[in-house]
């Protein structure tokens, strides 16, 4: 369904909304945009970094994932749930920012494409989101058709939670209007439901509401009760801008009552958080309320009259430790004139007052001391990068060189063996060439008989030739032979017979 898609969105503002963002859920949010992801699944994860981005104080970083979820948007326009999400993220975030125009449209559009479908809880906390921020512009009608059309989305769904938050709207819309008797009985239904839902912030609003209801209605201290009970409750979780507003509003409540000094006791309280926690709106409005509760009780001697001037002066003057010196000055005269009780009064305050200050400047410096470790460690991180970056080029630089060594030591071999692989080739080619060619016998040939005259006999071959007899007359030859005897001699007698010539005539 598609309030199961939509969801997330409001689930991470309500998880975020009022609370420093951890670190560890910052990375934890990188980490899952590093991964390779549909659009709808990093739509979801770059609304909740907005968010978180802005909760932390963090504006450039929440402006940032706020447009890469418009340009999502603008990549995926038929889909209403990337659509919905991108404006309903876009309003909560100028809505949180303060800018209560700008967010409306946001809203609005979101609506618009939630409306597409059946309504489901997404719908129906859309319509409270626009409910409430019509209020805070002081259009409580328009705000209050929002909250009941709420109301019903909730009703058929059975969502107790909003429906607690849709009534105590509605009852707030009537407080705006004056409406308190009507006001009343929607705030008590919401407070009903807190007994089934258990939901702190939400039982603190609505008992601050119903304060205010009966202090309208001039029952003061039921009024007083409810408040005291929504400022424990408001310290006790550590929200200061809402003590802030609770001590501003019991202030006012025993200034109405004629008491100024419970008054003034609830001001300067408040005004010592609205110190520490620089909201100057309160401030502001403490510092206003604090000189007419100061005017309501200038009665007495023309000193008297003086000093509370001084100190209702000092309520607008920008020096941060005027109004904490003019009630010193004003508690050392009642002293003086022992006038204890009154004394202690204002001593009460100028104590309060100077903690105030001291812890105000004690904070300031430690945001100084906190900004230049900053600046110090940005400095520090560009030096380290620096360094980095000029490690990586150099070891860049190393494995090109490494690189062009390796190709030269390639090429210088592969020459090599190219040379030896040719020399080799060449030498085989030699080698049978050279083995082709004939080469002549080193041995003495052996002596081949030759032809001879017909009649001729021919050679023996024994070294010792038989004589033979014949007709004609014999020469005497002596070769010189030698024989296995040494050096003894002997006479060869060969008797060769008349040669006759072929082809001659007889």
């Amino acid at each position: 369904m598609r309030w199961r898609l939509c969801f997330p969105v409001l689930f991470a503002f309500c998880s975020v909304y009022g609370q420093q963002p951890t670190q560890r859920r910052i990375d934890s949010l990188h980490q899952v945009t590093s991964l390779a992801g549909t659009p709808y699944s990093l739509s979801n994860t770059y609304a909740q970094l907005a968010l978180v981005y802005q909760a932390g104080g963090r504006p450039d970083s929440a402006r940032h994932y706020l447009g890469l979820l418009g340009n999502l948007f603008a990549d995926n326009r038929k889909d209403h749930t990337i659509a919905s999400r991108y404006f309903m993220t876009a309003g909560l975030y100028f809505q949180r920012k303060g800018d209560l125009r700008e967010a409306l449209p946001y809203m609005i559009s979101a609506l618009e494409y939630l409306d597409a479908v059946e309504p489901d809880p997404s719908y129906g906390e859309q319509l409270l989101t626009i409910g409430n921020t019509h209020l805070s512009l002081g259009n409580p009608v328009s705000a209050a058709d929002y909250h009941s059309r709420a109301l019903r989305v909730f009703e058929k769904s059975g969502n107790a939670r909003g429906q607690s938050r849709s009534l105590r709207g509605l009852g707030m819309g009537l407080l705006e209007q004056g409406e308190y008797h009507e006001a009343e009985t929607y705030l008590q239904s919401a407070l009903r439901l807190q007994d089934v839902v258990n939901d702190a912030r939400e039982t603190l609003a609505i008992r601050s509401g119903m304060a205010k209801a009966y202090a309208g209605m001039g029952r003061y201290e039921t009024s007083a009760d409810f408040y005291e009970r929504a400022l424990s409750q408001a310290e006790a979780m550590k929200l200061t801008p809402e003590a802030v507003k609770i001590l501003y509003a019991l202030g006012m409540l025993h200034t109405a009552r004629k008491n100024p000094e419970q008054a003034k006791r609830y001001l300067l309280q408040g005004l010592s958080m609205a110190y520490v926690s620089g909201d100057s709106v309160m401030m502001t409005r403490i510092k206003t309320s604090l000189a007419v509760v100061s005017t309501s009780r200038r009665h007495g001697t023309d000193a008297e009259k003086t000093l509370v001037d001084n100190v209702v002066a000092a309520t607008t003057d920008t020096n941060v430790r005027s109004l904490p010196d003019a009630y010193y000055t004003l508690a050392q005269w009642y002293a003086e004139h022992k006038q204890y009780e009154k004394a202690f009064t204002q001593l009460h305050a100028y104590l309060q007052l100077n903690d105030t200050v001291h812890r105000k400047e004690a904070l300031a410096q430690y945001r100084e001391l906190e900004a230049r470790y900053a600046q110090k460690k940005v400095a520090d991180d560009s030096v380290t990068l620096t360094a980095t970056n000029q490690v990586q080029a150099l070891e860049r630089e190393l494995q090109g060189l490494t690189a062009q060594r390796n190709y030269l030591t390639a090429a210088v071999l592969l020459v090599v063996l190219l040379t030896g692989l040719g020399a080799l080739l060449y030498y085989r080619r030699s080698t049978r060439a050279r083995k082709s060619e004939k080469v002549p016998d080193t041995k003495a040939p052996t002596p081949r008989p030759r032809a001879t005259a017909q009649g001729a006999p021919a050679p023996s071959p024994s070294p010792r030739p038989t004589p033979r007899p014949g007709p004609a007359e014999s020469k005497a030859v002596q070769p010189a032979v030698g024989s296995s005897e040494g050096t003894h001699s002997r006479e060869v007698v060969v008797t060769t017979p008349n040669p006759r010539v072929v082809g001659s005539s007889e």
